[in-house]
């Protein structure tokens, strides 16, 4: 192999293993349990819509149960800063 060759290799390599680190959020996610639900936790870097989330699961739950429904294992939410799209929906979890 060519050093032009190698070099450019080694270069690749490195920008593959920079890049994905950057994005890399540097804060912490803390982990905080639904006081109201048994089983439900969520995560998240602060505790802003930690409440939110909590209602909207006990929320979830509650209509689910009118159906007979109930949660076969524990649930975990996470909040993260990043919008994802999917299905023509907006979320942040």
């Amino acid at each position: 192999m060519k050093k032009s060759h190698l070099k450019v290799s080694l270069i690749s390599i490195l920008i593959l293993i920079a890049i994905p680190t950057y994005f890399v959020s540097p804060t912490a996610a803390i982990q905080y349990s639904c006081e109201e639900i048994p089983g439900v936790s969520v995560s998240a870097p602060n505790d802003k819509m930690v409440d939110h989330a909590c209602d909207a699961a006990n929320r979830a739950i509650k209509f689910l149960a009118n159906y007979k429904l109930y949660p076969q294992k524990p649930i975990s939410i996470e909040i993260i800063k990043k919008l994802i799209y999917l299905d023509g929906y907006w979320a942040f979890g």
